[in-house]
């Protein structure tokens, strides 16, 4: 008995030294955050190409690594794409994703996207490579829009001036001009922080209303981004006034 443990051991270290020498950490310049964010923009968000359209998007990168004869880069990232209109961004599509993407000679080869539903989890695994930190790293990234959301504003405003849009950015006043007469929010706990919430007085007595009566209290709102002058358009579900 003592032998065949012992045979475990041996054959289980032996697959684990195999494993680690099919995978080669890659110089962390390699591949560069900036060069990843332009990938996720132009395969992610293609079908979002039109000149209407503007997007932003946010990536870190969790891993890279030479494995098998291949360059793979592990990235997490958020998505958006938002439409324009008197002065209001209104988001019409985003995603938290994680991404492998695998290269050969310096050009992308493959994409690997995680499974739907309850394999979605098991497809992390799989990405991290048994690692337990990177598996951690990418399943918290699901919960880490607002954490970002100071860059993916900051990546808005940038694309947005490249793409020739104009007097886009505000102040407190200029959105009380745009909105008229409404409640200012901030310090929110369910939006972004450096936020100020905008809701029509209206719709927040409204939504206020609807406290103990529906299972969803909630109201139209615009969202200024302080530190860009960005705004836009979203749902309030906390009236402390």
């Amino acid at each position: 008995m003592r032998k065949k443990y012992f045979l475990i051991i041996i054959m289980l270290f032996l697959f684990t030294a195999c494993a680690n020498n099919r995978m080669t950490e890659l110089d962390p310049e390699a591949y560069s955050e900036d060069f990843i964010k332009e990938l996720v923009r132009e395969n992610e968000l293609a079908y979002l190409k039109d000149d209407d359209i503007y997007t932003s998007v946010y990536v870190e990168i969790v891993n890279a690594f030479e494995e098998d004869g291949l360059d793979v880069v592990l990235a997490n990232a958020i998505i958006e794409g938002y439409s324009y209109n008197d002065g209001v961004f209104v988001s019409e599509s985003g995603a938290l994703i994680t991404l492998e993407y695998h290269f050969k000679d310096g050009k992308l080869i493959e994409t690997i996207y995680p499974m739907d539903g309850a394999a979605f989890s098991k497809s992390l695994k799989k990405m991290s490579r048994g690692n337990r930190a990177i598996y951690e790293k990418m399943m918290d990234h699901q919960g880490s829009y607002l954490k970002h959301y100071d860059l993916l504003m900051e990546d808005l405003k940038k694309e947005a001036t490249k793409n020739g849009l104009t007097d886009f950015t505000h102040s407190k006043d200029s959105v009380v001009e745009i909105i008229g007469s409404c409640v200012v929010l901030e310090n929110l706990k369910n939006e972004p922080k450096g936020c100020l919430a905008f809701v029509k007085e209206e719709d927040y007595k409204a939504g206020k209303d609807q406290i103990g009566k529906k299972n969803w209290p909630h109201a139209d709102a615009v969202i200024l981004h302080k530190e860009t002058g960005i705004v836009v358009k979203g749902i309030i579900d906390e009236f402390p006034k």
